[in-house]
């Protein structure tokens, strides 16, 4: 098994949510930590639990747990995407889709459950190295 990956605390993602909403002036406000901790949890517990080594697919557990979660009144889903980006350029993969708008596209249809979290980690496979 290879080394263990660099998680993404609780903490960071209030912090990242924080940031998100204050760039649109939205307001703050964690609604439940536990949520917040489970998602958080997730990719962890697939590590050590399911065997999960793909660093794409932890990420997307990561976006999944936190969006699907919603822990936070406003800005889910960007929390959860800029988590998931964190998560794999601490982890030595530099994110490269210029186009913004196609990955909040692939998140929202994960959101509504049109797209699992491998096909979505498979679509962001070529834009991570």
């Amino acid at each position: 098994m290879p080394n263990e990956p660099l998680w993404i605390d609780t903490d960071q993602v209030i912090s990242i949510n924080e940031w998100i909403v204050a760039e649109t002036s939205e307001p703050h406000r964690l609604f439940d930590r536990l949520l917040l901790e489970s998602a958080v949890e997730r990719p962890i517990n697939r590590w050590w639990f399911g065997g999960e080594i793909d660093l794409l697919r932890l990420a997307t557990t990561l976006l999944y747990g936190i969006a699907k979660n919603h822990p936070f009144e406003q800005g889910n889903k960007r929390t959860g995407t800029v988590a998931a980006l964190i998560f794999l350029n601490a982890n030595g993969l530099e994110w490269t889709l210029p186009d913004e708008g196609e990955l909040a596209g692939w998140v929202n249809q994960l959101v509504v459950d049109e797209l699992s979290e491998h096909e979505l980690a498979e679509l962001m496979r070529p834009h991570a190295r």
